[in-house]
């Protein structure tokens, strides 16, 4: 619904299928990587994974040299902290997050980054959001609040769902 509401339809169609894919690659990712982790540990995991990705990209490094030595200094602090803080930051975090209480409740957190996204462009840089992305946003958002509803003293998300039928079914 939040692309849909930017208007171009054609030219969302193939963004949208990318990020389907992206979205279907990472839920991928956080499902091997419980196995991995508990194997390897979250640091060690996390930078096997960066590696991973960064290896791919050699192949632009020929003229990454001259191209350093003709850039200002504001691009490459841009693209220095763009590689540290919104990337690799939060792949420890989300490592560490996963390692403790495994990958279903880590990850629900991630849906509501469209929604931020949505209201932070809107208040810092003045981008009016379309009607259909606002309504996107309000379904992310209950979306995550369902997931997390109380019933009675605890909170019922479906992995905690699954594990107690499982015990149930163990006790009888």
């Amino acid at each position: 619904m939040i692309s849909f509401g930017t208007g171009n339809f054609k030219q969302s169609a193939a963004g949208i299928l990318l990020i389907l894919l992206a979205a279907f690659s990472e839920s991928v990712y956080f499902v091997l990587q419980t196995r991995y982790i508990k194997k390897y540990g979250f640091i060690p995991f996390v930078i096997y994974t960066i590696w991973g990705g960064t290896v791919p990209m050699l192949a632009f490094l020929p003229g990454l040299g001259e191209e350093l030595s003709n850039a200002p200094l504001h691009s490459t602090a841009s693209v220095l902290y763009l590689g540290l803080l919104p990337t690799v930051v939060p792949y420890f975090a989300l490592a560490y997050i996963t390692s403790r209480v495994g990958p279903a409740e880590a990850t629900v957190s991630l849906y509501v980054t469209p929604a931020l996204t949505l209201i932070i462009a809107w208040v810092w840089i003045n981008e009016v959001p379309a009607f259909l992305s606002l309504l996107g946003g309000m379904v992310t958002i209950a979306g995550v609040l369902f997931t997390y509803r109380k019933s009675g003293n605890a909170i019922t998300t479906a992995p905690n769902l699954c594990r107690s039928r499982r015990r149930r079914k163990q006790n009888a």
